[in-house]
């Protein structure tokens, strides 16, 4: 069981500080930057493109990307409206794209999580987090610095290095982000929230801060106890986290919304909770609708418990430990 000491030790992943190098360069905007900064962010979304040589050239082998041979490059609808930041967090800092323009968000997604294909997004996705992403310029800098060290080594030597170091430490050669579209969390416009100070300005900003903690909560889990699933429980303690960084509140019923139930544990159209349960039988579905309902109702009743001090991660490593029969009984 991880402690709270174990988690204020815990360090941000290698390529962060890279990211943030990435972002000082006196580029036009951060688009730009990190284009020139990562080839394979170039590539244009084409059908078929992932299975070209040309494509695998510069994600398989790390060759510089070339606008002769691709023909274009990949263009952002809206540059102005994207920014990217190094999002600060007690499970890590994280590189986060964010854009307020739902083309470019999809783009985005299809250039970092589809290989560049035009396949179709989803209208309620609006968070992907990328990881495993291979960074060229990262191996190439570890592979000169590797081979001063080893005197220039013959290049099998370092052949073998690479594959111990994909093996053993990928974190080396592998990045971490996440992509965020600026919208109303879940789908939620901001007339329905049934918050009495909401706007959509309002409404706007809380729900990115829901979304990011929601992800990050998701990256805390993970680093915490290598869990990183589509699941229903992973989903509750993210909602959960989400909302009462945002809100400093927990209501039941805005968590129903937020999954898509009523009140009687009734799906709704479009309800985000089907993209969790859509291998479940129907009669499993009922049920575990029935209990979130329940769910809802403990955890509001658990927030109130929560001493106004208490350390968020305290929070967090506390949930980790119940399961939602346990949330349904708090």
């Amino acid at each position: 069981m991880i402690n709270q000491q174990e988690i204020s030790s815990i360090l941000d992943e290698p390529h962060v500080s890279v990211w943030a190098e990435y972002l000082q360069k006196d580029f036009s905007n951060d688009w730009t930057k990190l284009q020139q900064s990562i080839p394979q962010f170039n590539i244009p979304i084409r059908t078929g493109i992932s299975k070209t040589d040309a494509y695998v050239s510069v994600v398989k082998r790390g060759e510089t990307f070339s606008l002769e041979v691709f023909g274009e490059h990949f263009l952002l609808k809206k540059p102005e409206q994207f920014r990217c930041i190094i999002y600060k967090h007690p499970a890590g800092s994280l590189p986060v794209l964010m854009t307020t323009h739902r083309e470019d968000f999809e783009n985005l997604f299809r250039l970092c999580g589809c290989q560049c294909e035009p396949i179709p997004v989803n209208p309620s996705v609006n968070a992907l987090m990328i990881s495993g992403f291979t960074n060229w310029q990262r191996i190439f800098d570890y592979r000169t610095n590797w081979l001063k060290r080893n005197n220039s080594l013959l290049h099998f030597h370092w052949n073998n290095e690479m594959q111990r170091v994909a093996k053993e430490e990928p974190q080396n050669f592998k990045d971490r982000f996440i992509i965020v579209m600026q919208a109303p969390y879940s789908g939620v416009d901001w007339k329905n929230v049934g918050i009495e100070f909401a706007t959509e300005e309002n409404w706007l900003e809380k729900s990115l801060t829901i979304r990011l903690e929601h992800e990050f909560t998701h990256y805390a889990l993970k680093r915490f106890f290598d869990i990183m699933r589509k699941h229903v429980w992973d989903e509750v303690i993210a909602d959960f986290m989400g909302i009462t960084l945002a809100l400093n509140s927990f209501k039941a019923d805005l968590f129903y919304k937020f999954l898509g139930l009523d009140k009687n544990g009734v799906i709704l159209p479009s309800a985000r909770i089907t993209h969790y349960i859509d291998t479940l039988p129907p009669e499993f579905t009922e049920t575990l609708c029935k209990l979130l309902i329940n769910v809802g109702l403990g955890l509001e009743h658990y927030f109130s418990k929560i001493p106004p001090n208490q350390n968020r991660m305290n929070v967090l490593l506390d949930l980790s430990q119940l399961s939602l029969f346990e949330m349904a009984e708090q």
